[in-house]
């Protein structure tokens, strides 16, 4: 959700916008879904798929060993993700563990368009 008045004043309606018309043309089981968006006078929602997991970021300050083979398989979902984005021309500019869910299936949800950029 997002509050009009807020994006308003910190001067963020364009990246709103980019980040919804980004997100309506992904489609990829590594990367967040965006199911619907819609706007009430005061704000404006995004539909996006259920993460049941945790971000990357807590599992790493939960975990004081991640096994090898856990690793491998996030970077290479992380892999597929970012090179399926830049197929379709888009740039995402905020790759960090908080932007990383884990699913209860032990595989990545790339989340968070907002610095994210066509080319």
């Amino acid at each position: 959700m997002f509050r009009k008045k807020k994006i308003i004043l910190s001067k963020q309606t364009k990246f709103v916008i980019e980040e919804v018309d980004i997100l309506k043309q992904i489609k990829h089981p590594f990367i967040v879904t965006l199911y619907f968006t819609f706007q009430t006078p005061h704000c404006i929602y995004l539909g996006l798929e259920y993460s049941q997991g945790k971000d990357l970021a807590k599992h790493l300050h939960e975990e004081s060993v991640i096994p090898e083979q856990e690793v491998k398989i996030y970077a290479a979902e992380i892999v597929l993700a970012l090179e399926y984005l830049h197929s379709i021309g888009i740039i995402y500019r905020d790759l960090k563990p908080e932007n990383i869910m884990l699913g209860k299936d032990g595989h990545i949800l790339l989340v968070d368009f907002g610095l994210s950029k066509r080319t």
